[in-house]
């Protein structure tokens, strides 16, 4: 994937730029919708697609107490705009800057750096720019009557529903925060997994004889604290295992923190550093506090014993 700079000019070879904007968080199946939208007007006009995106969500910028929880990082976001078939994202840094810009100065931008532009297509009830002013008929307005005197398409994308309802990243973090997994794969179109880095933990685990890798979860919306009966992907293929999240009571630690460490069953290697795939496969219990680690390690070794028949 070729990442390019929000405010610099694409130089390119081609008949023009299609372009679709959003923050693409999930990329759910509302997204892949404008996805398909903004591949089939590239291949039409025998122009280059490219992703307009953020870097972060801006609600982070703008209202730091609200920040939602996200549901990918931002390398596993183009990871998976990749997948479906994105070639080009034009990233977008956004900051208190960037926040000021009204729509004018934002289509200006866009339509300087991505020139020409032939087309723009965002789902329904996006916005963008200083006041929340950039919205489908805000664009068309500026499309229409750019100074270069050449017309942007803009295309609005109807959203996508899922049991009745409107499929948005919103809706998708609740019910990953409330563990309906099963909702969540099948509004994002895939497999619900947490994809995460491996870092460095205090290698609780291997004391006990079960070592767990520890997976970077700050500022994402995971699952309900439990364990976990998972499928992990790694570079060295794919295994079964055993999945905690919650703040490992046992431990008695002052200053508990939420973790989720997964214990690779039948794996010998180092992960660190590495980014694995935890795909949830059923839900095997609440996380409990026990008398001793001597008492926890048994319950691991039971809850391993449990992974097995569930596979």
């Amino acid at each position: 994937m070729q990442v390019i700079p929000f405010n610099r000019v694409y130089q390119h070879q081609a008949k023009g730029i299609c372009a679709a904007i959003g923050v693409f968080d999930g990329v759910h199946r509302g997204h892949q919708e404008v996805i398909h939208q903004l591949l089939n007007d590239a291949h039409r006009r025998d122009a280059i697609p490219v992703v307009i995106t953020f870097d972060k969500h801006p609600i982070s910028v703008l209202n730091s107490e609200h920040a939602p929880k996200m549901i990918y990082s931002l390398e596993t976001k183009l990871e998976i705009l990749e997948r479906y078939g994105v070639e080009t994202v034009a990233l977008i840094p956004f900051d208190s800057q960037i926040a000021q810009l009204s729509a004018e100065e934002f289509f200006e931008i866009i339509s300087k750096s991505l020139s020409p532009l032939m087309t723009l297509c965002m789902g329904t009830g996006f916005v963008f720019a200083r006041d929340r002013s950039g919205n489908i008929e805000k664009l068309r307005e500026l499309a229409s009557a750019h100074i270069s005197g050449q017309v942007t398409w803009v295309h609005e994308i109807s959203s996508v529903c899922s049991g009745g309802l409107r499929i948005s990243s919103t809706r998708i973090r609740g019910e990953i925060l409330k563990g309906n997994l099963s909702e969540v794969s099948s509004m994002l179109g895939r497999e619900y997994s947490l994809i995460s880095e491996v870092e460095q933990g205090d290698k609780i685990g291997r004391t006990i004889g079960f070592p767990t890798a520890n997976l970077k979860i700050a500022g994402r919306a995971i699952p309900p604290s439990g364990v976990y009966a998972v499928k992990v992907r790694t570079g060295m293929g794919e295994f079964k295992g055993c999945l905690n999240i919650g703040i490992r009571p046992t431990l008695n630690r002052l200053q508990p923190e939420l973790r989720a460490e997964v214990h690779l069953l039948d794996f010998k290697g180092d992960l660190y550093g590495k980014t694995i795939e935890v795909i949830p496969v059923k839900r095997l219990r609440d996380e409990k506090k026990f008398s001793s680690e001597e008492e926890l390690r048994k319950q691991i070794a039971a809850d391993v014993l449990e992974v097995h028949t569930v596979f």
